[in-house]
């Protein structure tokens, strides 16, 4: 059986039967055993030790294609793999009636449309650039949801409530975000970090018309229409006041980014992971 190690969860690695998770050797067996490396390792540029791992592995596995070529050609003759992200596919849900439930909830007009951002950090996440998009819509009859840790939300809370678009914001915790992501219909990330964002995928998963900035890998699975040139490129506003105005623009982007989702979860892992 191959081992492998991951220094953070990897999500689709409990659906395989032929794979062991790799223990780094500590203590005295670390000092007085031969050592010994995973078969397989899970590229992270945080790991401390990933050069060491890199070069005693057998397949090194990547989650972007930025990060590919960085590891292919600082490792010439390692095997390479592009495995991108998963997130759990949703079970079949109504989104109409997701937004029904959203407006009764917030006492809105059924014919609302839903803005959403999530973000785990933030400051780096952009919310500050998503609060800006959202002042400056021109567009009368939707609402922003900002997801987040209640920590989170309390940093942007009192500078929300001193804006005159006040009205246009709701806060939500991220216990709600599936719910949120449910009958949202444009999700927002004009994130500055590199790494894959899960929220952009989680919100592709749920049907929505999601823009990202260049920067996050996770711009590689989607076309130049949902890219941002940076974080803070504030001509995303045209399309989304353009798509916000298309019940059937939004149906259909929305159904081809679930789509996208579907093809990412349906990959021959086996296949990908043979040594």
């Amino acid at each position: 059986m191959n081992t492998y190690f991951s220094s953070k969860e990897v999500s689709y690695i409990k659906n395989l039967q032929n794979l062991q998770e790799y223990k780094p050797q500590k203590g005295l067996k670390k000092l007085f055993s031969k050592k010994t490396y995973p078969d397989i390792y899970f590229y992270n540029s945080a790991d401390k030790d990933k050069d060491e791992l890199s070069k005693n592995s057998k397949l090194i596995v990547v989650g972007s294609k930025r990060v590919e070529e960085i590891v292919k050609s600082k490792y010439l003759d390692k095997k390479v793999e592009l495995i991108y992200p998963f997130v759990e596919l949703p079970q079949s849900f109504s989104k109409q009636q997701a937004k029904q439930d959203f407006c009764d909830i917030h006492g809105l007009r059924s014919e609302t449309k839903v803005i959403s951002f999530y973000d785990t950090d933030f400051k780096n996440g952009g919310v500050k650039e998503f609060i800006s998009m959202i002042n400056s819509l021109n567009y009368k009859f939707a609402k922003a949801c900002i997801i987040g840790d209640s920590k989170s939300l309390d940093t942007v809370r009192l500078f929300v409530a001193r804006l005159q678009t006040k009205h246009r914001f709701i806060l939500v915790e991220d216990d709600n975000l599936d719910d949120i992501l449910k009958a949202s219909d444009v999700f927002i990330s004009p994130t500055r970090q590199k790494t894959f964002h899960l929220g952009v995928l989680k919100a592709m998963a749920y049907g929505n018309v999601v823009f990202t900035s260049i920067d996050n890998d996770v711009s590689e699975l989607l076309d130049n229409y949902s890219v941002m040139h940076s974080h803070n490129d504030m001509t995303v506003l045209f399309k989304v006041e353009r798509i916000l105005q298309s019940e059937s623009d939004l149906k259909l982007i929305g159904e081809q980014n679930a789509q996208i989702v579907k093809n990412i979860a349906s990959v021959n892992l086996e296949e990908k992971l043979k040594l």
